[in-house]
């Protein structure tokens, strides 16, 4: 779900396109895949026997630092479309 809604904007090649409630469709596939991770991580976590607050931690940790890092590349994607989508407006408009 999260692609697609990056695909269609970036096909779109408009900044507006991208408003507050795309944002929230785009963040919300993302925080659903990012808690499954997280749940998943410290199941795996608890088969080896640790208490149970360690493996919750310790993957609430890992996940939230990939996902950071994770959605921090989505932005950077995204930015360079739109600076792209400036910088070919600018050049068709200039030849004009």
């Amino acid at each position: 779900m999260l692609l697609p809604i990056a695909q269609a904007w970036y096909e779109t090649n408009v900044p507006e396109t991208l408003p507050r409630l795309a944002r929230l469709r785009l963040l919300s596939p993302f925080l659903g895949t990012t808690s499954g991770a997280w749940l998943l991580l410290a199941a795996i976590l608890m088969v080896f026997g640790l208490p149970i607050f360690l493996p919750y931690a310790i993957s609430m940790t890992l996940t939230s630092l990939i996902g950071w890092l994770v959605w921090q590349q989505i932005g950077r994607s995204l930015g360079r479309r739109l600076v792209r989508s400036y910088m070919s407006e600018f050049s068709q408009q200039r030849r004009t």
